[in-house]
């Protein structure tokens, strides 16, 4: 995505579709991140690109359709809250290991079948998570996650080493001491902790 603007994203957890879809006219967002229990298919009815937050709970629970196909844009995992078992604000770190096995697990690239092929075999196969799909490693790519989850601008840099996501996200650690704005110079530390590790 070669924006030349910063994008909007809208952020909804559990909202109502329709309020979703007037919310997206009427703001023109450039995303959504469906943050919440909301159906897999109202990707397809989104008419931006999706980011889908993974709830990944301490045992590693909460990846079910991580790699299916044709739903979300952008995959997103988050610390699940033991509360409500959804994500966010908890400030607790996922898994990284986990994490970085579901990048290098990766996602099966579409098999084109050959001209005159018709004997029904499906075009591609479910990739898991533990990287045990058997899939010949040409047709993998690697998975690129937005990684979540307790990061600060002194860990950042060894989640990105470890897990080497595709974006990272923070909220609550760069915010200000009474939460109610951003701190500037905690988002530039972390910005530049995760850049400087992005390209070691």
């Amino acid at each position: 995505m070669n924006a030349q603007r910063p994008l909007l994203v809208g952020v909804f957890q559990n909202q109502p579709l329709q309020e979703v879809l007037s919310i997206v006219s009427s703001v023109q967002l450039d995303l959504v991140q469906l943050h919440g229990r909301e159906p897999l298919e109202w990707s397809k009815h989104i008419p931006v690109p999706v980011v889908r937050a993974f709830h990944v709970s301490a045992n590693g629970g909460g990846l079910e359709d991580l790699t299916r196909p044709g739903l979300h844009h952008y995959v997103l995992l988050d610390s699940q809250r033991a509360s409500d078992g959804l994500s966010g604000g908890s400030g607790m770190v996922v898994d990284w290991d986990l994490a970085a096995r579901v990048v290098a697990a990766g996602e099966l690239r579409a098999l084109r079948e050959p001209a005159g092929k018709s004997d029904g075999e499906p075009d591609s196969a479910a990739v898991r998570p533990d990287g045990n799909a058997g899939d010949p490693p040409h047709l993998k790519a690697s998975m690129p996650i937005i990684l979540a989850g307790g990061l600060t601008a002194e860990n950042v840099a060894e989640a990105v080493t470890k897990v080497r996501p595709w974006a990272v996200d923070v909220s609550g650690d760069v915010e200000t001491s009474d939460r109610k704005g951003k701190d500037l110079a905690r988002v530039s530390a972390f910005i530049r902790a995760a850049k400087e590790a992005g390209t070691a």
